[in-house]
């Protein structure tokens, strides 16, 4: 697949892969009790990793690259 895509590294193909195949179990749950018994518990895990590390991931990155030149508002 990353040759398909041509990317250069195979880490860059891995992150995106595993949160859509992590995203696909709810569509696979076979029924509701499979999936509040199982999924639901790593759903809050999902959850954090989406709304909170993966914006202060990229707002470090925007920092490290912009190396103050920029700035992400009034002040």
């Amino acid at each position: 697949m990353t040759q398909l895509l041509r990317l250069d590294n195979v880490r860059t193909f891995l992150g995106p892969s595993f949160m859509i195949l992590f995203g696909l179990i709810i569509v696979s749950a076979p029924n509701i009790t499979y999936y509040l018994d199982t999924i639901v518990h790593a759903l809050i895990y999902w959850d954090l990793t989406d709304s909170v590390v993966l914006p202060l991931l990229l707002l470090v990155v925007y920092k490290f690259r912009s190396k103050g030149s920029h700035t992400l508002g009034p002040g």
